[in-house]
């Protein structure tokens, strides 16, 4: 069953509050950017760092991170974050990456850019589709297993 863009968006936010509160351990002042902020999620003031942070549990079953470039004709996500650090969040694990690296990764691997509409998109967007071992190659940090997930993250590997 595809989910709603507004179930994606939930599911995300709940995402980005865990991710802060694994920031937060060591650095309590880290807060989340709350509204459509298309630059990044997370802030941390302690290290001047801005953090994007990505949901991308259908890599498990794709192999590919979805790094988006535009939506509906619209600059977004790679083309407009600011952020020091993406995170994405599998479901298993937390892989940290710098925007740099993520190019480095699709330049390594000689990844188009694509058009495709989404399960829950209500517009085209624009994306490289990054196999997941490319980003892990090109990781500043992998952060697994995630022992300290809240309970109503329920995934089950294949």
């Amino acid at each position: 069953m595809t989910q709603s863009w507004e179930q994606a968006l939930s599911f995300g936010k709940i995402v980005e509050k865990y991710v802060l509160s694994k920031i937060q351990k060591e650095y309590p002042k880290a807060f989340i950017r709350d509204g459509l902020w298309k630059q990044w999620d997370i802030y941390v003031p302690e290290k001047k760092l801005r953090i994007e942070v990505k949901s991308d549990v259908y890599s498990n079953k794709t192999g590919n991170f979805v790094v988006e470039t535009s939506y509906g004709g619209r600059p977004s996500a790679l083309t407009t974050s600011t952020a020091d650090f993406w995170v994405f969040f599998t479901g298993f694990k937390l892989i940290w990456i710098t925007k740099d690296q993520i190019m480095a990764a699709i330049k390594e691997g000689m990844i188009k850019n694509v058009r495709f509409k989404g399960g829950s998109d209500t517009k085209e967007k624009q994306a490289y589709l990054v196999p997941v071992p490319l980003i892990e190659k090109h990781s500043t940090k992998i952060e697994e297993p995630l022992d300290d997930m809240p309970s109503n993250f329920n995934f089950k590997r294949k």
